[in-house]
């Protein structure tokens, strides 16, 4: 298994829960999939140098997304452009919690809130994840601080808490970044953020 802490390649995921587009158009982007998102619109992307090296990835959508959200949990899908094959990067699984989850069984995260699953394995991989699989991961592939959650799901595997973050010591919960394991190996990052978060226009 690639030790993807210490890996070579020069990425970074950038989330941008930006409102507008403005700060996209001034760079050179190549873009994915775009949505409709609610009220708004999701967009995937991929920024890349002069030299068309990937330098980053990410998705931004629009502060009217934010707006008359639905009261069941709901989720998207999005590709990344077709040049992030070069990058570790596969797909997006941008989901809404109105009433949180518990999968760390603490209520921390039992707040309305987005998860934004950011999938290192291909689509078909992840459909393949059944949730019996098992749930042991070498110690050296996890960070420091984090802990496991209790729970195997399907189309995920185990979702690994950082329990440094503020929202483990008596604060309220406004973002986390949490890693995905299927089959003892990393299979996905995942940006979580409140939606009161969010309304303050936060800059990433």
């Amino acid at each position: 298994m690639k030790n993807i802490f210490n890996s070579r390649l020069a990425i970074l995921i950038i989330i941008v829960a930006a409102f507008s587009y403005n700060y996209l158009y001034s760079q050179e982007i190549s873009y994915g999939d775009s949505l409709s998102l609610w009220n708004g619109t999701i967009k995937s992307w991929m920024k890349t140098d002069s030299a068309g090296n990937p330098q980053s990835v990410g998705f931004t959508f629009t502060e009217d997304a934010l707006k008359n959200l639905p009261l069941q949990n709901t989720s998207y899908s999005l590709d990344f452009p077709k040049n992030a094959s070069d990058t570790l990067f596969s797909h997006i699984r941008f989901i809404w919690l109105p009433n949180g989850h518990n999968l760390q069984e603490q209520g921390i995260y039992e707040k309305p809130h987005f998860t934004d699953h950011i999938f290192i394995i291909s689509r078909q991989e992840q459909e393949a994840i059944t949730g019996s699989e098992s749930s042991q991961v070498d110690p050296q592939f996890v960070p420091p601080g984090y802990e496991s959650s209790v729970y195997n799901l399907q189309y995920a595997g185990v979702h690994w808490f950082d329990t440094t973050g503020a929202e483990y010591h008596g604060e309220v919960f406004t973002k986390t970044l949490i890693y995905g394991y299927a089959k003892g190996e990393i299979s996905f990052y995942e940006i979580a953020a409140s939606k009161a978060y969010l309304e303050t226009h936060p800059h990433f």
